[in-house]
C-alpha cells in the first residue's frame, strides 16, 4: 500500500500533476476511484471531490490557484489614478530612468498615497489594473503613423476581403538570424555587476525565413548564404507546396521581396500567391515577428548544451517543435 501524500510538503505545480493523473486515469483509462486513491496515496474522499469538479468545470477547473493576498488599501479611484500615471513616461514624473520598475511603483503609490508597500503587493495591483512586466516594443524613428493607421484600418481589411473571396490563405513572413553568441534573454546579476556569459568564442550563426497562418501552419527554411530575390523565391516554392488553395503573403517592404525574380515567379502561379508589403519599419504588425522572439529565447535558454558544429541543427529542431504546436503558432497571431 502506498504512503499517504502529504499534500502540505508540495508546491502547486506538484498538486495540480497528481489531481490531473488521477482524474485521466479514471475518465479516460476507466481505472477505479479506490484503485487510483491506493496508488496515489490519496483519500477516496479527495479523489472523489477531483472528480466533481472535472464534471463540472472540466480539466482547467483542475488548476493550482494562488492563495490570495492582503486586501489593498487602495481605493478604486487611487487605483484608476495609478494606471494614468503609469501610462506616462517615468520622466516626466521626475524619475531618472525611462521605464517603469517595480521599486519605481513602490515609491510613487507612496508619493501619492502614502501607502508602503512590498514588492509583492504592488505586483498585485498592477496586475489587478491590467498591467504586466513586458519587454518594451523598440519602434523605429522612421515610421510614418498616419501609413500605419492607413494599413490597418483599409489596406489589411481589403485583403483580408479580397482573401474569403478567393478562398485564400494569409501567412505573415520575415527572416530573422541567430548567432550562437548572442545574448537573447535576461539574468540576474549583483547590483552594479554586469553579466559574464562565458561562450566557445565560436561565431556559428544560421538564418532563418518563416511565414504563419492564423490556421496555426508555419513553413520555414535555414540558409547560411545572403538573402536574395533567388533565395526568397526558394521559400515560396517551398511555401507553396501542396498547398491545396490561394495564398496570400504579407511581408515587409525589403526588396528581395519584389525583385524580378519573385515577380516572374508570381506570373507563373497564375494568382495562386499574391504578395502585399507591410508599411515601412512596422516590424509590429508583423505575428511572425513573435516566432522569432519565441525562437530566440528558446536558444538562451538551452544553448549552453550544445555542441560545437551543430548550432544549426540545434535551431532547427527549435522551429520543427514551433511547427509542431498548432495552438502556439495560433496564439502568435
Amino acid at each position: 500500500m502506498s504512503a499517504k501524500i502529504d499534500g502540505r510538503k508540495l508546491s502547486h505545480e506538484d498538486t495540480e500533476v497528481i489531481r490531473k493523473q488521477a482524474v485521466k486515469a479514471i475518465r479516460e483509462l476507466g481505472q477505479s476511484p479506490e484503485d487510483v486513491a491506493i496508488t496515489l496515496g490519496l483519500n477516496r474522499s479527495t479523489i472523489y471531490k477531483w472528480l466533481k469538479i472535472y464534471d463540472t468545470k472540466g480539466m482547467a477547473g483542475l488548476d493550482s490557484t494562488k492563495a490570495k493576498g492582503p486586501d489593498s488599501k487602495m481605493t478604486i479611484t487611487q487605483k484608476n489614478r495609478l494606471f494614468k500615471y503609469l501610462t506616462k513616461n517615468p520622466l516626466q514624473l521626475k524619475f531618472e530612468f525611462a521605464l517603469w520598475t517595480i521599486d519605481m511603483i513602490a515609491e510613487l503609490i507612496q508619493s501619492k498615497y502614502g501607502f508602503e508597500y512590498s514588492k509583492v503587493h504592488v505586483g498585485r495591483i498592477l496586475k489587478e489594473i491590467g498591467f504586466s512586466w513586458q519587454r518594451p516594443i523598440e519602434r523605429a524613428y522612421q515610421q510614418d503613423p498616419e501609413k500605419v493607421e492607413l494599413w490597418l484600418n483599409k489596406t489589411y481589411p481589403k485583403i483580408k476581403r479580397e482573401a474569403k473571396k478567393e478562398s485564400r490563405t494569409i501567412y505573415f513572413g520575415d527572416e530573422a538570424g541567430f548567432h550562437a553568441t548572442a545574448q537573447y534573454g535576461k539574468t540576474w546579476s549583483p547590483k552594479g555587476q554586469t553579466p559574464i556569459i562565458k561562450t566557445s568564442g565560436k561565431r556559428e550563426k544560421v538564418n532563418c525565413i518563416s511565414a504563419i497562418s492564423n490556421q496555426g501552419k508555419i513553413r520555414f527554411m535555414l540558409y547560411d548564404e545572403r538573402f536574395t530575390g533567388k533565395l526568397f523565391v526558394k521559400f515560396l516554392q517551398r511555401l507553396m507546396h501542396k498547398q491545396q488553395g490561394n495564398v496570400t503573403l504579407v511581408v515587409d517592404g525589403h526588396r528581395s521581396h519584389f525583385t524580378a525574380d519573385v515577380k516572374e515567379y508570381l506570373i507563373k502561379l497564375n494568382g495562386k500567391l499574391k504578395i502585399y508589403a507591410l508599411p515601412p519599419y512596422s516590424p509590429q504588425l508583423n505575428p511572425d515577428e513573435l516566432v522569432w522572439n519565441y525562437a530566440k529565447q528558446k536558444v538562451a535558454k538551452r544553448k549552453h548544451k550544445v555542441k560545437k558544429g551543430r548550432f544549426k541543427e540545434f535551431v532547427e529542431g527549435i522551429m520543427k517543435g514551433i511547427q509542431k504546436d498548432e495552438k502556439l503558432i495560433k496564439a502568435f497571431l
